[in-house]
């Protein structure tokens, strides 16, 4: 079906928008957590609370969801999640206690899993395969964005302004979004009609010479190449946000620790670290084109991983820069199995597989703060953690290394 560009516009739109505040709750308080408490009475322990049960939810909610995708319901989940997001990002920064603030800070990260299965599947059906590459790969840019600009702005704001101004304009945006997304997911999001079962195939006639059925597109691959698709999928995903996680919690102490830098110093590296995956998604969709350039743009991001540990590890200032700068590089496995996981999401077996893979590795991923954390306590100089972490990047290699690699 022919759909106009202004359609197709307004829907990119809306999916920038929301795209926007699907990562701010995880940075924007951290910054914050001294003006925060005195408002409300929080400590430092209330806001890593919200930072470590946070994820967790979203990704219970994101496994959830994905497998409710071909279901009616996912609609409708999605129009409360919308509303539910807008909703309790404006009720936190008028919250009034740390109980008020936990609940609500809590509560959009249960809608933000609704949105990691809907938005994937939105776009999967309501844009033509010409555009899926170009429109995810600006879906997961926005995302990077938002990441990367919620501690800025929440600092900023609260200098400028207050806690209160800086943590509600999230709502603003997100109630932009919404109001442009909740009537187009309303079509888009219907529930697919069930498969029709296989007609009995008729007896082989001797001597005939039967014909090679054709290979499997992305989407439409067999039940068993599907699961392997969806577990190396998820390894590479879990992977990734396991070491965005403990960078973002630990960048600063880990740097302190092998280098001797100061806490600006570190801050400085951690904004380094972010602004790596900015350009991360349309470099990707620039240069991935065929499986064997998804495999080795993946093989190069792990190892780029492993070498960037390693020149912590060396514990020379001089290698500071380079090594959070090859750290943040490994960023770009993330879009290029985005872009994988949007194209099956076009496959009616393989509806949701987005919300599924996410949501187990998000659940995973979210262990790597304390994780770290323990590392460090068996050793605070950091060495342990530098190589425990190049250790899981080569390991991660090897999973992606196995043969019968699915058809993508």
């Amino acid at each position: 079906m022919t759909r106009r560009p202004g359609s197709l516009l307004l829907a990119l739109t809306a999916i920038l928008l929301c795209a926007l505040t699907l990562r701010a709750p995880l940075g924007a308080l951290s910054p914050i957590a001294r003006e925060i408490g005195e408002s409300t009475g929080a400590t430092i322990a209330d806001i890593g609370l919200i930072g470590s049960l946070g994820p967790f939810l979203m990704a219970a909610v994101t496994l959830g969801t994905g497998l409710r995708a071909r279901t009616a319901s996912i609609r409708w989940l999605s129009h409360v999640a919308c509303l539910t997001l807008v909703l309790s990002l404006f009720a936190r920064s008028l919250a009034w206690s740390t109980p008020s603030l936990v609940a609500f800070a809590l509560l959009a990260y249960l809608a933000i899993g609704v949105l990691n299965t809907a938005i994937p599947l939105f776009i999967g059906r309501r844009f033509p395969a010409s555009e899926l590459r170009g429109v995810t790969a600006v879906y997961a840019t926005m995302i990077t964005i938002g990441t990367a600009a919620a501690p800025l702005a929440s600092r900023w704001g609260t200098d400028l302004v207050s806690w209160q101004v800086a943590t509600g304009a999230w709502g603003v945006v997100a109630a932009a979004g919404v109001v442009l997304f909740v009537p187009l997911t309303h079509s888009a999001l219907r529930p697919l009609a069930p498969r029709a079962p296989m007609p009995p195939r008729a007896p082989h006639a001797r001597g005939r010479v039967r014909k090679r059925r054709p290979a499997p597109a992305c989407g439409t691959r067999p039940d068993a190449s599907r699961r392997d698709f969806a577990a190396r999928s998820t390894a590479l995903i879990a992977a990734n946000s396991f070491f965005a996680f403990a960078m973002f919690a630990w960048l600063p102490e880990l740097v302190s620790a092998r280098v001797g830098l100061d806490a600006s110093a570190g801050a400085l590296l951690l904004t380094l670290y972010a602004v790596c995956a900015i350009p991360a998604a349309p470099i990707v969709a620039a240069l991935t084109r065929t499986p064997r350039s998804y495999r080795t743009l993946t093989l190069v991001a792990l190892a780029s991983i492993a070498l960037g540990f390693g020149c912590l590890l060396a514990g020379s200032a001089t290698l500071a820069v380079p090594g959070v700068l090859l750290v943040g590089l490994g960023q770009f496995i993330y879009p290029a199995v985005l872009l994988q996981l949007a194209a099956a999401e076009r496959g009616e077996g393989a509806a949701g597989i987005a919300g599924r893979v996410q949501g187990l590795a998000f659940a995973i991923a979210a262990l790597g703060p304390i994780c770290v954390g323990w590392l460090f306590a068996a050793d605070p100089s950091g060495r342990l953690t530098c190589v425990v972490l190049a250790g899981l990047a080569l390991a991660t290699g090897a999973v992606w290394l196995r043969p019968d690699r699915p058809r993508v």
